[in-house]
């Protein structure tokens, strides 16, 4: 073994590099230029791993979907420099896709440790909070909250600020869960750090849930309602023996809380705003559809359908993206600045076709499908095995009215979150030992 496999495979270096990871989740949100640096030295410091891993890493299907995705990539970049020459980039951008592969590297790191994964997913909910605080003065914006107006703490927008308190309040109630049951990591923790950490917990669920309701995003709400009331079915997928009266008892308290809360005038006011426009697709009217919000999503849909069908096999590359409203005689004015489409979901579809599409969905069936083979020896990954399942769905659903996986912060939560549901497979795999054949 050489000096660099050495020094590699030392618990020191595996210690800083996880540190560097620790620090680039928790800065992300309120401090983007300092995650910037531990971004880079974490990916410098992974690079060994293409080297001294290369028998095994390049065999994991993670690595072999990334080849798929530079590839169907510059197929698109070729495919608008012969259609659409007048758009089409000098060169192919192969981070769009490729990007979304990052968690692999993470993942390595976390060495299929649930007390790593789940202080991962704490320093992304933890960062989120401070980013509550340090873009913005916190009470103020509470304060305008509680007036009925609708806030985002100065992240982003609305809609980010509300998909980070999602993803939050899922993190805080399933870690809470494992600590309350004594599940791994958390058999062996005394009642007196039990109280504190249930304690920290419950106020964290209560924070994230304000401020999930006062950033007023309905694509959240909707997305927290459909994950919460399929999370039954999925449990009966994980635990196939568990008792029909107890998931039967599950929808009957979740019909009764969603009663209640559709009870609150807010919720109310924000779901009934767009009634209208409601009726008019619902009618078939799609020619007359007014630019509200939801307006403006449904037109750049629709006129995203010619830009589909032209190659609807390998799309025509990232740049169409924006020419579907630049070309539209829909947007007008101030409307033709927007550059996406608010779905990921249509823009692949437009930039890189059925194929772009097919391989964002083999992604995430490999990745719950991975801790469904890995589970069958570690039974105690049940639970989180559950939780990718409403993970996923979650992020699928909030991806059809945003594009979060085609922006800064949604690449951050998607490699985050990502990272510490695939460890458990990929460390598992790089231990199996390596078949004569393959040497």
């Amino acid at each position: 073994m050489n000096a660099l496999e050495t020094l590699f495979q030392s618990s020191k270096y595996r210690y800083f590099v996880l540190t560097s990871i620790y620090l680039f989740s928790l800065t992300s949100i309120p401090f983007d230029n300092v995650s910037n640096l531990f971004r880079s030295i974490f990916i410098l410091c992974s690079l060994p791993i293409l080297i001294i891993e290369r028998k095994k890493i390049f065999k994991d299907p993670m690595l072999k979907l990334l080849g798929l995705a530079l590839l169907i990539q510059v197929a698109s970049w070729l495919n608008s420099l012969v259609y659409l020459p007048d758009i089409a980039n000098s060169g192919p951008k192969i981070d769009r896709l490729a990007k979304l592969f990052s968690f692999v590297f993470i993942a390595y790191w976390l060495k299929g440790s649930l007390r790593n994964v789940y202080l991962l997913w704490g320093t992304l909910a933890a960062g989120f909070i401070l980013g509550c605080f340090v873009h913005v003065d916190f009470f103020t914006e509470v304060a305008r909250a509680m007036s009925g107006e609708r806030v985002d703490f100065a992240i982003k927008n609305a809609q980010f600020t509300s998909m980070f308190s999602g993803i939050s309040l899922l993190i805080s109630v399933f870690i809470l869960s494992q600590l309350l049951l004594k599940k791994k990591p958390f058999e062996g923790t005394s009642t007196q750090i039990r109280i504190l950490m249930s304690a920290t917990l419950i106020l964290a669920l209560i924070f994230f849930a304000f401020i999930t309701i006062v950033t007023q995003s309905r694509q959240v709400w909707l997305a927290l309602a459909f994950t919460i009331s399929i999370t039954p079915i999925f449990y009966t997928l994980i635990f196939p023996n568990s008792s029909r009266k107890r998931i039967a008892m599950s929808y009957l308290l979740l019909t009764i809380t969603f009663i209640a809360l559709s009870q609150s005038e807010r919720l109310q006011q924000r779901v009934l705003v767009e009634t209208s426009t409601l009726q008019h697709i619902a009618s078939g009217n799609l020619d007359n559809i007014p630019m509200t919000s939801i307006g403006i999503r449904v037109n750049s849909w629709i006129a995203a359908t010619d830009w589909i069908k032209r190659h609807p096999l390998i799309g025509s590359d990232s740049e169409a993206i924006a020419q579907v409203i630049q070309q539209s005689d829909k947007f007008t004015g101030d409307l033709k600045d927007y550059g996406h489409l608010h779905n990921y979901h249509i823009e692949t579809l437009v930039a890189y076709g059925l194929l772009g599409l097919l391989l964002i969905y083999t992604l995430y069936y490999w990745l719950v499908r991975s801790l469904f083979i890995t589970k069958k020896q570690q039974p105690e990954l049940n639970n989180i095995t559950l939780f990718s399942l409403m993970f996923v769905t979650f992020w699928a659903c909030i991806n059809f009215f945003e594009t979060f996986n085609g922006r800064s912060f949604g690449v951050y939560t998607h490699n985050i979150m990502f990272a510490g549901f695939y460890t458990f497979y990929l460390t598992s795999s790089l231990k199996k030992p390596i078949k004569k054949e393959d040497n």
